[in-house]
């Protein structure tokens, strides 16, 4: 087990027994090509990171939490199901909502602190990809300097949108499209650092349960262990994906159960166990000898 696997096993919480899985299925490299992290969805997928990112910006098991379940949902998302092609704007929305849910589900200071070091609340619209300062982790009290220095006009549509990814009113794609464009001058974007994979092989190219489906289960059973903040992007969204494969069953009686049920017939039992009454009774019975 090298240093930075021993890191990753260090930051789950203890009793996560779907990471022991995580680990027999996933090899976790060290690698300095990426710049942060990566999850390769290939036959042997690899969960590739770069140590010196995690030493300088994710030195704590919080923070490094942070950054691993970041990359496992993009894993689970599958964002590239959403659009045909996958732009700079695309990969920034869908970090945009994925922050805001690991978010939601690690409030805390020491596990925010990974997205609130990282990321300014001065500069817009990077402001978008973490919570706002002091931030309660229900509500937005008070708004990024960088949103309260738009315009009076943009200031409005984009705090709405600002305010429903850090509640628990939740935001969709397409809340966070319609404010981009107008505010976002060509070329803001690529200054950016952006967290996890964004390439062809990684998980954002999508189709993940058809390229490694051991992998996504897994994933999956490891992101349910905690509750699940609202989502409200319809198809695509964390609740809808961890209820795609449950199935509604209906209890099948055994046979012991069901020859106890027939001996109640027969001995006149009710399920309450009491003797129910017994009594002369005439009746005819219908038969093929004459009468006489």
């Amino acid at each position: 087990m090298n240093a930075i696997e021993e890191q990753v096993l260090d930051c789950f919480p203890s009793g996560s027994y779907a990471l022991a899985a995580l680990l027999r299925l996933v090899d976790i490299v060290e690698s300095d090509k990426i710049p942060t992290a990566a999850v390769e969805c290939q036959i042997q997928p690899r969960l590739l990171i770069n140590p010196d990112f995690v030493q300088k910006h994710a030195n704590t098991p919080e923070r490094l939490l942070v950054l691993v379940m970041h990359e496992l949902h993009h894993v689970l998302l599958g964002h590239t199901t959403l659009f045909k092609t996958v732009t700079e704007t695309d990969n920034f929305v869908f970090d945009c909502v994925i922050n805001a849910l690991v978010s939601r589900m690690f409030p805390d200071p020491e596990h925010i602190s990974f997205l609130t070091e990282f990321y300014s609340d001065k500069k817009f619209p990077e402001c978008l990809l973490r919570p706002p300062p002091r931030w309660n982790g229900h509500t937005v009290g008070k708004l990024p300097s960088a949103i309260r220095c738009l315009p009076k006009g943009s200031q409005l549509a984009v705090a709405e949108v600002y305010r429903g990814l850090y509640s628990e009113t939740g935001v969709t794609y397409e809340e966070i499209y319609e404010i981009l464009p107008r505010l976002i001058v060509g070329g803001a974007l690529s200054g950016i650092p952006l967290l996890g994979g964004h390439d062809e092989d990684g998980a954002i190219r999508g189709d993940i349960e058809a390229r490694s489906p051991v992998l996504f289960d897994v994933v999956r059973s490891i992101v349910e262990e905690w509750p699940q903040p609202p989502d409200p992007i319809s198809g695509r969204s964390l609740a809808d994906i961890l209820r795609q494969d449950t199935l509604s069953t209906r209890s099948v009686p055994g046979n012991r159960a069901m020859l106890r049920a027939l001996l109640r017939k027969v001995g006149g039992r009710g399920t309450n166990g009491r003797i129910q009454k017994v009594g002369g009774l005439q009746i005819t019975v219908p038969t093929p000898v004459p009468v006489i």
